[in-house]
């Protein structure tokens, strides 16, 4: 399998009820037509892990974080050149939020 992670970041003159409706509605729907997704996951933050006392606290730096498995990576850039993908890209581009995407082809399950 072959994840994509995203990082999301809403812009600072939204509210997280805001950012979060568009994220969980109107985003999602288009990112689950995209063609080859296996699985779609998204995780909205709530809290802040303090990297120095390792402590949760406070509101988090980061807004959520979202989970694209495809088959394998070549699934994955056809999904993104398909019209679906390429719709996704255009509208998530268009939102004034900052994403950080990553892709893996190794992953293992530790529990």
């Amino acid at each position: 399998m072959y994840s994509i992670i995203g990082v999301l970041k809403k812009p600072d003159h939204w509210t997280t009820e805001q950012f979060r409706k568009w994220w969980l509605t109107e985003h999602a729907e288009i990112a689950k037509k995209l063609p080859g997704l296996r699985r779609y996951t998204v995780h909205p933050l709530t809290h802040h892990l303090d990297g120095i006392t390792g402590k949760l606290g406070g509101p988090p730096t980061h807004d959520g974080l979202a989970f694209l498995w495809f088959d394998d990576e070549a699934a994955a850039r056809a999904a993104f050149a398909s019209s679906a993908g390429q719709h996704d890209v255009q509208k998530f581009g268009e939102s004034p939020v900052s994403v950080l995407v990553f892709g893996s082809a190794e992953s293992r399950e530790l529990l």
